[in-house]
């Protein structure tokens, strides 16, 4: 799936998700919502190195999705093109590093 595809799909279904829990993922919970997701896969690294629990790759993996799905929701918020944005931020990277 490219990345287009899936800011697009991503902002449906939050938006959809939305509708049937009245709720607004405006950009303020948005925000707040994407924080909450990336405090979880805190939580499971820190869990790993204090030797509480392993990572368990299904587990961190959801976490990543539903992180990368507000960050694309969010992007749409402020009518941000994710593609085009990672394409142009890969080449900045590449000469700046000479890569």
């Amino acid at each position: 799936m490219k990345l287009n595809e899936f800011q697009r799909l991503s902002t449906e279904t939050i938006e959809k998700i939305d509708k049937k829990t009245n709720r607004n993922h405006d950009v303020d919970l948005t925000v707040v919502h994407l924080m909450e997701e990336l405090g979880e896969i805190a939580r499971i690294i820190y869990n790993e190195k204090t030797g509480r629990a392993p990572v368990a790759k299904d587990a961190i993996g959801g976490e990543f999705a539903d992180s990368m799905m507000l960050l694309a929701h969010l992007a749409s918020k402020f009518g941000v093109n994710l593609e085009d944005c990672a394409g142009k931020k890969m080449e900045e990277l590449k000469k700046r590093f000479e890569l």
